[in-house]
């Protein structure tokens, strides 16, 4: 599994400049969304809201049909969930430094440079000179699962492209995706698929023929 997200910048002297009637109108106040989101400097990190991806999806449609109109209509709805949202969301997720997600960003390619490592989370904190909780709750605040699922997760998948994609022997399969025991690997492996790691394999043999 990987993370995905989306970075919004907002240039709030701009907003407030060029949108001084639409605040009036809407009963919006661009300048609470600094203070909201970015306080004492600090990055806000959340799992997308639905609200909030259906209108991201909405303007990522305006890439094959263009529409300034559409994409100010957008971008103001945008800024009204925001602003609807900051006290909830706020209460619900926690606010990261922009050093703190990025530690989280390091932790996690040094953690999949070799999935058939395990690495002591406490070792990898030391790095850092954080303790092992704060470096845990940084991973899943960044990412959206804790870390020990997070790598599972990549591990199994990493197993299904390998049986799709490859010859390899189901053991070799398990081996390079740090699984010693084979009855282990095929019983994770089913409760992600749904398939032995076999029958995964010969699925996508007969699908692509």
């Amino acid at each position: 599994m990987c993370y995905e997200g989306v970075e919004i910048f907002l240039d709030i002297e701009l907003l407030t400049a060029e949108g001084g009637n639409l605040q009036s109108i809407f009963g919006l106040d661009f300048s609470r969304l600094e203070e909201a989101y970015c306080g004492s400097g600090k990055t806000y990190v959340a799992e997308s809201q639905a609200e909030i991806e259906m209108i991201m999806n909405r303007i990522w449609g305006l890439v094959d049909n263009p529409s300034v109109f559409y994409m100010q209509l957008y971008l103001l709805e945008l800024i009204h969930v925001l602003l609807r949202e900051e006290e909830h969301k706020l209460n619900a997720y926690a606010l990261y430094t922009g050093v703190q997600v990025e530690i989280a960003k390091k932790a996690e390619q040094f953690l999949i440079a070799d999935i058939r490592e395990h690495y002591p989370i406490k070792k990898i904190a030391e790095q850092f000179s954080i303790s092992e909780t704060s470096l845990k709750n940084y991973f899943r605040g960044v990412y959206g699962q804790n870390i020990s699922s997070y790598l599972r997760d990549l591990r199994i998948n990493t197993a299904a492209a390998l049986l799709e994609e490859t010859q390899a022997a189901i053991s070799e399969v398990a081996t390079q995706v740090s699984y010693v025991n084979q009855g282990k690997f095929a019983a994770v492996f089913k409760k992600q698929f749904g398939l032995s790691p076999l029958e995964y394999r010969r699925s996508k043999r007969l699908a692509n023929l």
